[in-house]
């Protein structure tokens, strides 16, 4: 029996130089590649050409290089025409909102469009072709679906607040004794998602260092922890103040403390930051406006990682706040 006359009775028909028909099913192995990143990384021929990635970037942006054109050709076991062509699918697999995977092409490779970033939660697919073989092959890299416009679609949200008190800085825990390495402190929460503030009294004694660290959820739902760092607390007392909003708090705990005594306290409350909602892993892009009592007032300032919005002059005792931001 031909050959030709084999691959009829399978269902593929070559019907000119180039074209072939399948009657039936092609499949092709596919190898998933997982990892949390540590830092950037060069992918190999056989991670590229496995066709499937799922990449953390693990708490930072990374650069994701792709290998060389030659290593490509050489994984594949030689390229016959320009033309050829395969795809890849990779995805941002992080639930945080500012952690970008972006591909850097490598040598011999071009990327279209040039800049090609893939956000958290994104999976796009890339076509590579070939458009030179030989002793100096080329090829460009297309980015065919998943773009940025279809994943981060912007949204305007509302969200409205009544508070109820000023930032506070005891109203968590109260003149507590702090205990170096004691985790089970009396918990509470802020009456809306706040950015909340540690406040160590010394009443007497020598300089006192050490952390605190509280544990909850955000405004998103997502648990979330912040550390409270003190280097040299005196008979002043020291305060630091954190940057998330905490919708409910779920741990408070000392770390461990230098030279303590009977003297120091240990006091948490909460900040002038609202914690506005959106999404889990989202990022507020913008405030549109902000209206107090019914009237306007000025943003302080947007922390878009974060979700929080200050106004100018702080919070006061009592009034219903209005937010219109918007977010991807």
């Amino acid at each position: 029996m031909s050959f030709l006359r084999s691959l009829s009775l399978a269902g593929i028909h070559i019907t000119g130089f180039g074209n072939m028909n399948i009657s039936g099913f092609l499949t092709s192995k596919t190898v998933l590649t997982t990892e949390a990143l540590s830092g950037h990384r060069t992918l190999t021929a056989a991670e590229f050409l496995g066709g499937l990635l799922a990449l953390d970037p693990n708490g930072s942006d990374r650069n994701l290089t792709l290998p060389t054109v030659a290593t490509i050709i050489a994984a594949l076991g030689g390229v016959n025409a320009v033309g050829n062509s395969f795809e890849v699918i990779i995805e941002n697999t992080s639930d945080e909102g500012d952690e970008e995977l972006t591909l850097v092409a490598g040598s011999g490779m071009t990327l279209d469009p040039t800049s090609i970033v893939i956000y958290p939660a994104q999976m796009i697919t890339l076509k590579g072709v070939f458009t030179a073989i030989g002793d100096t092959p080329t090829m460009t890299i297309y980015q065919i679906g998943g773009t940025a416009l279809q994943v981060l679609t912007q949204h305007i949200n509302y969200y409205d607040v009544a508070v109820t008190t000023a930032a506070d800085p005891n109203d968590l825990l109260d003149n507590t004794t702090l205990t170096s390495e004691k985790d089970d402190y009396t918990i509470a929460s802020p009456p809306h998602p706040r950015n909340l503030s540690v406040f160590i009294e010394n009443a007497g004694g020598a300089a006192v260092a050490g952390t605190v660290i509280i544990e909850g959820t955000d405004q998103n739902g997502l648990v979330i922890s912040e550390t409270f760092t003190f280097t040299a607390v005196g008979g002043a007392g020291d305060v630091q103040t954190g940057a998330k909003a905490f919708a409910t708090v779920t741990k408070i705990a000392a770390g461990v403390w230098t030279a303590l005594d009977a003297d120091e306290k240990i006091n948490v409350g909460w900040g002038d930051l609202i914690g506005v909602p959106s999404r889990p892993g989202g990022v507020v892009t913008s405030v549109i406006k902000v209206s107090k009592d019914q009237g306007t007032t000025t943003v302080g300032a947007l922390d878009e990682e974060n979700g929080t919005i200050s106004i100018t002059g702080g919070m006061d005792a009592a009034y219903d706040l209005e937010f219109w931001y918007t977010f991807i």
